[in-house]
């Protein structure tokens, strides 16, 4: 009887928690103004805002990875390691364990996880978020960066001053070859420089110079501003392609 009633109870909080998720798929979240979709709606758990792990991350410019034997995703942003495992109430960040007020869960086949707690530890000082209660919505701003760093040696394409340098990212650096065709031109650098770590920082200052992400893959992802599309492909490390096309 006793083994019974345990059963009861935990299925009747579990059904709680997952009732109360889903009453509350009103949950908006916007990117520098306009509302962001996603394939599993944002929900409330804890007090705590979760979102998807993989599209607010690539929204930000970070790569991510997922590690099914440990059910864990990584993401790497602007030089910042940061790891959610399901259902552990921590995250790491680089060599720290911070604690999470509501733990990473798979709701829908997705990985949830605190919206705050990844604008909060992302490393980037112009990014910031808000919580507006009467519309019930999280909104996160990137505020641009100077036009010093936004546009210094800009040298994508010749002439232009509407993309950034990767040089912002890597000084001293130049294209190993340039190759235009089709209406693109695709920059190509080798450098032992170049890290996971650079192609974050790159997408991540497209981001910040007001590209928006249009498509993401293990090793490529694509941003567009006006007229302008920007390709950005690792395809291992100390290789970066930049393919810009009108």
């Amino acid at each position: 009887m006793k083994k019974i009633t345990a059963v009861v109870l935990c299925f009747v909080m579990l059904m709680t928690v997952f009732s109360t998720a889903l009453a509350q798929s009103d949950i908006k979240v916007t990117f520098n103004g306009e509302e962001m979709t996603f394939d599993s709606d944002p929900v409330i758990i804890n007090g705590r805002t979760m979102v998807p792990v993989r599209k607010i991350f690539e929204e930000l410019g970070a790569v991510v990875a997922w590690d099914a034997n440990m059910r864990k995703a990584d993401a790497f942003i602007n030089g910042r390691y940061i790891a959610f495992i399901i259902d552990q109430n921590f995250a790491f960040v680089d060599d720290s364990i911070a604690k999470l007020d509501s733990p990473a869960v798979i709701l829908n086949d997705r990985t949830l996880v605190p919206l705050r707690f990844i604008i909060e530890n992302v490393n980037l000082e112009n990014v910031s978020i808000d919580w507006d209660s009467n519309s019930r919505t999280a909104q996160i701003t990137v505020a641009p960066v100077s036009d010093k760093v936004m546009y210094a040696a800009t040298e994508l394409p010749q002439g232009s001053a509407s993309v950034p340098s990767f040089a912002n990212i890597v000084e001293d650096i130049v294209p190993a070859s340039v190759n235009a065709q089709d209406g693109a031109t695709t920059y190509k650098y080798a450098s032992d420089k170049i890290t996971v770590r650079e192609w974050s920082e790159y997408t991540m200052l497209l981001i910040s110079c007001g590209y928006k992400a249009a498509e993401s893959g293990d090793a490529v992802k694509t941003f567009i501003k006006d007229n302008t599309k920007i390709s950005v492909e690792f395809p291992q490390r100390g290789t970066l392609n930049i393919t810009v096309s009108k």
